[in-house]
C-alpha cells in the first residue's frame, strides 16, 4: 500500500503498479485524482472505497468503481476527513465490513 496526498500544493501523481493506493486530503480533488489515475493506466473498473470519518462513531464508507468516483462522492455528499482507497482491496469493503454503517 502506498499513501499519497491529493492536496493541490503537493502535485503528486500516484503511479499505479498493481498495489493499493491510499489518498488523503483529496475530497475536493476527486475529479483530478480520478483523471490522473486513469491517465496512468488504471482501468475505469478499478474498485475504490472512500472512508469518511474513519474510526469515529459516524464513520461512513462509499464503494464503487473509479469511473464513478466523482458522481458517487457528490451523490453521497462525502465530506472531509475522508481517505480514498483505490485497488483490489477496496472491493472487499462490503464483505469485510465490521465498523460503523454498512458501506453504500
Amino acid at each position: 500500500m502506498r499513501f499519497f496526498t491529493a492536496h493541490k500544493q503537493a502535485r503528486q501523481t500516484p503511479k499505479p503498479v498493481g498495489e493499493t493506493l491510499a489518498i488523503y486530503m483529496g475530497v475536493g480533488e476527486f475529479a483530478t485524482v480520478r483523471e490522473r489515475l486513469l491517465a496512468e493506466g488504471l482501468s475505469p473498473d478499478t474498485p475504490f472505497a472512500i472512508v469518511e470519518n474513519g474510526t469515529r462513531p459516524d464513520q461512513r464508507v462509499v464503494l464503487g468503481a473509479l469511473d464513478d468516483l466523482v458522481v458517487l462522492a457528490q451523490a453521497r455528499n462525502v465530506q472531509s476527513p475522508a481517505l480514498l482507497i483505490v485497488g483490489g482491496v477496496a472491493a472487499l469493503g462490503a464483505e469485510h465490513h465490521w465498523f460503523g454503517a454498512a458501506p453504500s
